[in-house]
């Protein structure tokens, strides 16, 4: 992007940034300086006295930034044939009100990491493949939510394997990116579903169908590969794309 820069208003700047009786002539002149990620100057704004101009600029300058980051995170991918089980969980609790996830792109995150600008995806990707964790097999059982049974807000499945080694080699793996890290211990789980509202009767109803489904097997897989993903939001949910794939050896 090119910024709107007047070589006039410049050499007065710097002038007062020299000589103080050039000061008059600064409320012609708003300088503003837009940084990366990193804290390095990206861009030296000069604009002439006028809301107007300066608003349509961060106008799109905003429209510009939010089709420039892309939103990602690394996943593990739930075997293809769990789709059919996954999606009669979900149908047991089809009389509440809650948003599924598609069975089809249900899976286990690893580490969400957010907002990125896109010439960030090949620095991360070739720092995942540094991973060291070996490829082992995971169950995939039981139902839960997230934070508690009395007040619901996320329905989950469980996994049990070596998840807690991985989520540290990814940690790891990405430390010189000074990610904001999991302010909670790391639990393996795939979302099913987010509560919006329940009443007294409902939370009761809830809690019966819990227990009837808290031990459900799902079945087990191999975790061999794990995934940087890009995710697209949508009104009709989240579309996901593969940036990376690192396989485990």
């Amino acid at each position: 992007m090119i910024a709107p820069i007047f070589p006039l208003f410049s050499v007065i700047f710097l002038l007062n940034s020299r000589y103080s009786f050039f000061s008059p002539f600064l409320n012609v002149v708003r300088i503003t300086r837009v940084y990366n990620f990193s804290g390095n100057v990206i861009l030296n704004l000069f604009f002439l006295n006028g809301k107007v101009i300066e608003t349509f600029f961060w106008l799109f300058f905003l429209i510009y930034m939010v089709k420039a980051l892309i939103r990602t995170f690394i996943a593990v991918e739930l075997d293809p044939s769990f789709r059919e089980k996954i999606l009669h969980i979900q149908e047991r609790f089809s009389d509440f009100d809650l948003k599924f996830v598609n069975p089809e792109i249900v899976h286990i995150t690893l580490k969400f990491i957010g907002d990125i600008e896109e010439s960030m995806v090949k620095p991360l990707a070739e720092a995942l493949d540094s991973l060291t964790c070996e490829p082992f097999e995971a169950q995939i059982e039981g139902i839960g939510v997230f934070p508690k049974p009395s007040n619901p807000k996320v329905l989950w499945l469980g996994a049990t394997g070596n998840f807690e080694t991985l989520h540290d080699d990814v940690e790891t793996a990405l430390k010189p990116f000074k990610f904001k890290e999991d302010g909670r211990a790391f639990t393996a789980h795939a979302t099913l579903a987010r509560v919006k509202f329940l009443n007294k009767d409902q939370k009761n109803a809830f809690a019966d169908a819990l227990k009837e489904l808290k031990d459900t097997k799902i079945g087990s897989m191999q975790v061999n590969k794990v995934l940087l993903k890009k995710s697209t939001l949508t009104p009709e949910g989240p579309i996901y794309e593969v940036l990376h794939t690192v396989y485990l050896d």
